[in-house]
């Protein structure tokens, strides 16, 4: 009977730091690396999701859009994972949460990222600055975008979606720019060449 106390004593110690052990190891959850919005536009284009929510994620009659997504990470991995009405759950056997990390690196600002996901650098159009100069734009925010009564946007770092909207919906203090006075195309060239501007 001592025999099995003392057994017992020498063995509790070594089981209690076997188990601390296990929990400070094993315990800690995997770190995922910050999306890749490319990896996410690939991705996005061979899933089922694009059927429903767009090609672009831009919306359709089978779900709503996703571009731009006003959702927290939390909130879209929560969806996915538990799906919704007319919605299947995906668990992370169909998509880890690094693709969902992914996903939503695109859905964030999914114009950002041209087509086929190469990230290499617009060529400015040689008219972005003629147009510029022409438009209402350049009376406000200044001839070379540094800013007048309207902020400055040289140097501009939002998604080309976001500027869109703004230019096309107009914010407190600017007006709305309808596509009959810039087109989408001279938008874009405007908004290559505001990125590339110096602030």
């Amino acid at each position: 009977m001592n025999r099995d106390k003392v057994r017992r004593a020498a063995i509790a110690p070594a089981l209690l730091v076997t188990l601390l052990a296990a929990v400070a190891c094993g315990g800690q959850p995997t770190a995922v690396p910050p999306g890749d919005a490319a990896q996410g536009q690939s991705l996005w284009a061979r899933s089922a999701c694009a059927g429903c929510h767009g090609a672009d994620a831009e919306g359709s009659a089978g779900g709503p859009a996703l571009a731009i997504t006003p959702l927290s990470l939390r909130d879209f991995r929560s969806i996915v994972r538990r799906g919704g009405p007319g919605m299947p759950k995906y668990p992370s056997s169909q998509a880890s949460d690094q693709d969902l990390e992914n996903l939503y690196a695109w859905l964030e600002a999914p114009a950002s990222v041209p087509a086929g996901g190469q990230n290499a650098p617009t060529p400015v159009p040689a008219n972005a600055q003629t147009v510029w100069a022409q438009s209402a734009c350049a009376g406000c925010h200044g001839a070379n975008a540094q800013g007048a009564s309207g902020p400055p946007v040289a140097g501009l770092t939002q998604s080309f979606a976001r500027f869109q909207a703004t230019v096309r919906r107009g914010v407190e203090g600017m007006p709305a720019t309808p596509a009959s006075r810039i087109s989408d195309q001279q938008l874009q060239g405007l908004y290559t060449w505001l990125k590339a501007l110096t602030p």
